[in-house]
């Protein structure tokens, strides 16, 4: 969000805006539209960075992910949530849900609902099942939102799922298969893609995805790839990098079940996940 504020304020585009502007038709935060951002102290909401940004996605054409609405680790809420109340933290989750929703209506296409819900490991990952003590409660939040934005295309997003890390993918089609019995209006899968150091495997991917399609039906978008060598693969010349994006991309657009893909930053500034 900050390199679009900064161009749409400035009403001149850098180099990172114009490459967005030249290679993708989407723009997700990574950050940003998180509560832990939008909302550091209790009823005091950040917007003015997100709004610069939407407002240079509309006038560039570049459609909006929202991401995320909630996040199932506890550290990646706000601080001032941990001590309430159920009833008190019930009552300002659904203010979340009904301030963010209605605030970036109609910009964002997609939300990424509840983000990383599969719980692994063990107990990391149950942050408002555990401050609600309702079993239920993720379903409620899927159904007041769709409630709140029906036409907008509500995701699953967690990570480890496509390389099978500690049995993810497992657990993301059991989490899939719970919440679609119980109720909850989930329209598409979110599959992270944070490569490590492996090269792309096209055999597995390719399974992977072709297996929560044949069982669920739903659509498919990578919603966070990226490549790292971690520094531990020898890539002086970025060849071996740019073999995996072309790989990556190549066979992710040869698969039906795949709408859509959002590279999750692609300068070195943007963190240690972005190959150096």
């Amino acid at each position: 969000a900050d390199q679009l504020n900064d161009c749409k304020v400035n009403n001149v585009d850098s180099e990172y805006c114009k490459f967005t502007k030249d290679n993708f038709n989407w723009v997700v935060d990574n950050y940003k539209m998180k509560w832990k951002y939008m909302e550091k102290e209790k009823d005091v909401w950040n917007t003015e960075i997100q709004d610069e940004m939407i407002q240079y996605a509309q006038s560039n054409n570049l459609k909006l992910r929202g991401h995320c609405l909630l996040w199932a680790k506890a550290q990646n809420n706000p601080s001032w949530l941990h001590g309430l109340s159920t009833e008190e933290f019930i009552s300002q989750v659904y203010e979340r849900l009904d301030f963010t929703t209605k605030w970036a209506e109609p910009y964002a296409l997609h939300w990424d609902v509840i983000n990383e819900m599969v719980d692994q490991p063990a107990g990391e990952h149950t942050y408002y099942l555990d401050k609600t003590g309702d079993p239920d409660f993720r379903v409620k939040v899927f159904k007041r939102v769709k409630e709140l934005i029906p036409s907008t295309t509500l995701f699953l997003n967690d990570y480890g799922i496509i390389t099978n890390r500690n049995n993810r993918f497992a657990l993301y089609q059991q989490q899939i298969r719970k919440l679609l019995a119980d109720g909850a209006p989930i329209d598409g899968i979110g599959l992270q893609s944070h490569l490590q150091r492996s090269r792309v495997d096209a055999e597995y991917f390719t399974y992977v995805i072709e297996e929560l399609y044949k069982e669920f039906g739903l659509p498919i978008w990578i919603t966070e790839f990226d490549w790292n060598s971690k520094g531990e693969v020898s890539d002086p010349d970025n060849s071996i990098l740019a073999q995996q994006v072309e790989d990556f991309y190549r066979l992710m657009f040869s698969l039906e079940a795949v709408e859509g893909i959002m590279m999750w930053g692609f300068i070195k500034e943007f963190g240690s996940i972005v190959d150096q």
